[in-house]
């Protein structure tokens, strides 16, 4: 038995949300699922659904509303944020919540260097981390730095904390920006004006060849710089196709250079709680360059379970128990990789929207796409027998974004 059964504040509340609720709920723990809307994580029988203030809207709202909630619990609920606005606001007042909360999240310094994807990138580059390379858009635009082209022009960063909703208009904006090819100085030219319009901080980052099978991650959980368990997979498909997020992906036994790599990464910035790196594998040179950190949960972290490494339970262990972990936990330490699909998504990718694309290789048949998971160990996002409300509800969404693929192939 545990011996202690704080709960645990889950935000925001979408697949990744989901897996960590499940995870947790199925050990007996309490889990609240914090969100401003129903989403999928809300769904589940092993949470209950409370209704907060976006920090995007009201920040300190927010961290009221937080501490509200734990003052009426006996004992002190851990926080893991699955969505970076929800990261970085309890960073930020980590200080005042840890009176009232156990918080999985690291100093804001830390946060703030990740987030602020140019300065993280060439904080890569200054310890001599392999990472793209990254310009300033004055300097290239004035002539005083020469560029190959194309090249990526990426949002700095996508949340920004506001008030009256301001937050939300500004990520928007962000999300436009998140990720453009640039194929030369008039295309950089309009994306800097636009951005300029809205406030948005930009910069140029080389671009790494290949789609968004080219994708690798490395998820962990760390607590003060040591990691405690470490995943290591890639994406098998993403949608869009060329950089889109994870539909399919598959988690494989840990190779030696990616633990090296985080293991160095996580020590230097002290880092606490679970976070994804991500990497892309250049098409041309097959080196692996890291893209990002994710401070919190990403979108495929429920396959940590199957393959051996729960990341939600080790930081209630570590953080809640106090149980400090002697042996680290790595994926798929069987040798058996583990695939993660959201399966509507992928077969109506498969069937109709890879089509629409025009994504050569990823579009096909019903007998074709399922032949991909034969005879392989594999989670379905949203399906499993405990859980049958969360079930109709993946399949509700299903159906909507069938109905949206049927659309457009009549336009088309």
């Amino acid at each position: 038995m545990l011996k202690d059964k704080a709960p645990v504040f889950v935000f925001s509340c979408h697949f990744n949300g989901l897996a960590l609720i499940q995870e947790l709920g199925r050990k007996g723990i309490p889990v609240y699922a914090l969100d401003t809307n129903r989403g999928i994580g809300t769904r589940s029988k092993y949470a209950k659904y409370i209704k907060v203030t976006d920090p995007l809207i009201n920040e300190n709202e927010f961290i009221d509303q937080l501490i509200e909630l734990a003052k009426k619990i006996n004992k002190k609920p851990l926080l893991l944020p699955t969505n970076d606005q929800w990261s970085e606001a309890i960073s930020r007042h980590k200080v005042r919540l840890s009176e009232f909360c156990v918080v999985s999240g690291s100093d804001i310094s830390a946060i703030e260097l990740i987030l602020d994807k140019e300065k993280f990138a060439s904080w890569c580059l200054d310890n001599e981390y392999p990472v793209p390379k990254v310009f300033d858009i004055e300097a290239v635009l004035s002539g005083k730095t020469i560029i190959n082209y194309p090249i990526a022009l990426k949002a700095n960063s996508r949340r920004k904390s506001g008030v009256n909703d301001s937050g939300v208009s500004w990520a928007k904006a962000a999300d436009k920006l998140r990720f453009n090819i640039c194929n030369n100085e008039e295309d950089i030219r309009k994306l800097n004006e636009l951005a300029e319009k809205n406030g948005v901080p930009i910069y140029l980052q080389e671009l790494v060849s290949g789609r968004s099978d080219a994708m690798r991650t490395i998820g962990v959980f760390a607590n003060k710089g040591k990691v405690k368990g470490i995943i290591y997979g890639h994406k098998l498909r993403g949608f869009p196709a060329q950089h889109g997020d994870c539909i399919v992906g598959e988690a494989y036994p840990v190779p030696d250079w990616a633990r090296e790599l985080v293991f160095s990464i996580c020590e230097k910035l002290e880092y606490t709680g679970i976070a994804e790196f991500e990497l892309m594998q250049d098409s041309v040179t097959k080196e692996n360059l890291i893209i990002e950190i994710n401070p919190r949960s990403w979108s495929w972290v429920g396959v940590g379970p199957a393959c051996g490494v729960s990341l939600g339970w080790l930081a209630y262990k570590e953080l809640v128990l106090e149980e400090e972990q002697q042996t680290i936990k790595e994926s798929c330490a069987d040798n058996q990789p583990v695939i993660f699909t959201k399966i509507l998504e992928d077969l109506l990718n498969t069937l109709i929207f890879y089509r629409l694309e025009g994504t050569n290789g990823w579009s096909g048949g019903p007998i074709k796409w399922w032949g991909k998971y034969k005879n392989k160990k594999v989670v379905y996002a949203g399906y499993s027998w405990d859980e049958p409300r969360v079930a109709f509800y993946t399949t509700l969404l299903g159906f909507k974004r069938f109905l949206s693929g049927i659309k457009q192939l009549v336009k088309k």
